[in-house]
């Protein structure tokens, strides 16, 4: 009804001006036809759809616009979070190695480090820190308390940090933690990537 009421309220409302007009002015009823009332009311109807046609066109673009940006950033995220779970992957491997056994454990550790630390800074992209003073000496992406999905990601390098490169000792255990941390981190991600339930009524909406 609200559409009907929208696409022909001014020929309706057109229409009773004019029959009132004609009906109580004498004047209106000598000077103008119904011909000319017909075709008056026709042109206003005309006008008032393409009017509407364009505003639906602009509405349109506008939601298409939208859409292939929240596509477009969700791809971004996910080839970031594809990146960060592959790296927690390896931190488990290493945890089940025994250093007297891996020559290279030292520079893997440390190269694992290296990457957590740099998809950290690269999350900070996409999640930002909720401002709460807290760090405000820091430069402004550093500032406040990171979120909870970075969270994630600073434990398990905190615990490639803590791994014994000389001895096995408690690294298989830093194992099960780094899993915990991945599992947390993917069912955040997944949350985030799939598409709300408001922005699939829109879409449909786009095509009905």
């Amino acid at each position: 009804m609200k559409k009907f009421l929208q696409t022909h309220g001014l020929l309706i409302f057109s229409t009773g001006i004019l029959a009132v007009v004609y009906f109580y002015d004498e004047r209106f009823q000598e000077e103008v036809t119904w011909v000319a009332i017909i075709t008056l009311i026709i042109s206003i109807h005309f006008a008032s759809h393409r009017k509407q046609i364009a505003t639906n066109s602009l509405e349109m673009q506008r939601l298409s616009l939208q859409r292939a940006y929240r596509q477009s950033y969700r791809s971004e995220v996910i080839g970031w979070a594809n990146e960060v779970v592959a790296v927690m992957s390896e931190c488990t491997i290493l945890c089940e190695l025994d250093p007297e056994r891996a020559p290279n454990f030292f520079q893997q550790r440390n190269h694992l480090r290296s990457r957590l630390s740099e998809l950290i800074d690269r999350g900070r992209w996409f999640f930002k820190n909720k401002r709460s003073g807290f760090g405000h000496w820091k430069e402004g992406a550093y500032q406040g308390i990171a979120p909870e999905i970075l969270g994630y990601i600073k434990d398990v390098h905190k615990r490639v940090e803590e791994l014994n490169y000389e001895k096995t000792n408690d690294n298989p255990l830093q194992r099960q933690r780094i899993v915990d941390q991945k599992r947390k981190f993917v069912s955040k991600i997944q949350k985030f990537v799939l598409p709300s339930e408001v922005e699939v009524e829109e879409e449909l909406n786009m095509f009905s």
